[in-house]
């Protein structure tokens, strides 16, 4: 069926950029005890000043990574899809983006249901994602359970949510970036693009829009927003590609600025630590001292920091150092911070082989919080 190999492309692509960089239930129950799984993985803290890590309570059996978490600690999101997203990239039948029923696991299922128009005579059940979120009163509240965001549309692809805080009222998101792809066909687009709503809410309504070039390409991947408002105008946008013309490696952090609060964008430029191996899932932060640090991905599946070289230089970034260490875990990345420091990221689990037709059930990912101690996620 025509589309279905460029799907297929931006799936695998969309697992690659973490691994390299409701109530769950599981509906395929061959496969392992991944509450036995899960109490085994332990990644480790690698700088002073931070607790033990550990999982949110609302992880489920479906796929959540690609979280952002906002500074006041009230809201996460994060791209969702209700199956093993690992197990079905790496088979036999992953050519083929509607051949995932024996994959699914987890809840929302229904957004498996949503095909793109030209797969629908072919198709029922489709490889989608979309994203959700968790807002909850107070610091001292649970997260409730995963609800779907209004970023979630039939037949589409999303993730890679991130929000910028209204300063007077943080009840009004000012920016909310994601990464978007819509695989049909007479679309004329393969690859993901970065959208954006303006003035919103903190499940955002009303319009996005598809940012401009020289940020978005038609034949390039721009994925893994970080957006950063500098003054009232001025922000720098952080993304990451795989196939821009200058990309030194398998992923590459990229930046842009904007002068005019979105209008228009400066040509995009590479930052000076990008390798022939890859670079993923820029996050910045600004300290106590008003010093930015960029949190990533490096190269080990590890989560690594760098202080910026020079006040406002969005190119140049000093020496790195390894924050969490993955441990036994297959992978940790997508770093957002709060504004006490504490740290989200993801992380992959591999059950590993032995569970019968666990093929199809063996992989899972969660997001995870490393605590700055003395914060209200310090327990």
């Amino acid at each position: 069926m025509k589309g279905k190999t460029t799907i297929l492309s931006q799936i695998k692509f969309l697992v690659f950029t973490l691994l390299v960089a409701c109530n769950s239930s599981n509906v395929n129950p061959a496969g392992p005890d991944w509450s036995s799984v899960k109490t085994s993985i332990a990644p480790q803290a690698q700088v002073s000043g931070y607790g033990t890590p550990y999982p949110l309570d609302i992880n489920t059996l479906g796929w959540e990574d690609g979280q952002n978490i906002t500074p006041d600690g009230l809201t996460v999101y994060c791209f969702y899809s209700a199956m093993d997203l690992f197990a079905f990239s790496f088979s036999d039948v992953a050519a083929d983006p509607c051949a995932v029923g024996a994959y699914l696991r987890g809840p929302f299922q229904s957004i498996m249901s949503s095909v793109p128009p030209s797969l629908a005579n072919s198709c029922e059940k489709f490889a989608n994602s979309d994203i959700v979120i968790s807002n909850r009163s107070s610091v001292n509240d649970p997260f409730p359970e995963w609800s779907l965001s209004n970023v979630s549309f039939p037949g589409t692809l999303e993730g890679a949510p991130q929000v910028i805080l209204n300063a007077s009222n943080p009840d009004i998101v000012d920016y909310f970036a994601f990464t978007y792809l819509n695989p049909e066909p007479s679309n004329n687009s393969n690859t993901d693009d970065i959208a954006i709503y303006k003035n919103t809410n903190r499940n955002p309504t009303g319009t996005f829009e598809l940012l401009p070039t020289p940020i978005n390409g038609s034949q390039t991947t721009e994925d893994n927003p970080h957006l950063e408002r500098i003054t009232d105008s001025n922000l720098v946008l952080f993304f990451t590609s795989s196939d821009r013309p200058d990309t030194k490696g398998d992923v590459d952090i990229f930046y842009s600025e904007t002068q005019d609060a979105g209008s228009t964008w400066s040509a995009v430029e590479s930052v000076n630590f990008n390798s022939p191996l890859f670079e993923d899932m820029p996050h910045i932060w600004k300290d106590s001292l008003d010093v930015y640090w960029m949190y990533y991905m490096n190269s080990d599946s590890n989560i690594a920091k760098r202080k910026q070289s020079t006040s406002g230089d969005w190119k140049n970034w000093d020496n790195a150092e390894t924050v969490i260490d993955k441990g036994n875990a297959v992978a940790v990345g997508e770093p957002t911070l709060t504004q006490w420091g504490d740290i989200a990221f993801g992380l992959i689990y591999d059950a590993g082989t032995g569970f019968g037709t666990d093929q199809t059930n063996r992989y899972d990912d969660d997001i995870w919080i490393l605590p700055k101690k003395g914060s209200p996620f310090d327990k």
